[in-house]
């Protein structure tokens, strides 16, 4: 929409997604100014998402290598974790 050849085109989509904004190209048209929206909107919703991934998946690598813990109280039925008897 802007003419702009793939390198500019590249460069301002990482500038958008990371947050940077150093301002050099930007778009001009209406079209364009909507596309960008949607195109930061979605991008940076993928990037929460695989962020929240490689989070977890820390996470579960941690509590494995720490091995098998208490059970949380909340999950014991009353009366102990035998139950009443």
């Amino acid at each position: 929409m802007e003419g702009w050849n793939l390198l500019d085109s590249l460069y301002f989509s990482v500038v958008a997604l990371t947050t940077i904004g150093y301002g050099d190209p930007s778009p001009s048209t209406a079209a364009s100014k909507i596309f960008t929206i949607f195109y930061i909107f979605v991008g940076i919703g993928i990037i929460l998402i695989f962020v929240n991934a490689v989070a977890e998946r820390a996470m579960e690598r941690r509590s494995e290598a720490k091995g098998p813990s208490e059970p949380d109280p909340e999950d014991v039925p009353e009366g102990g974790p035998r139950g009443r008897e």
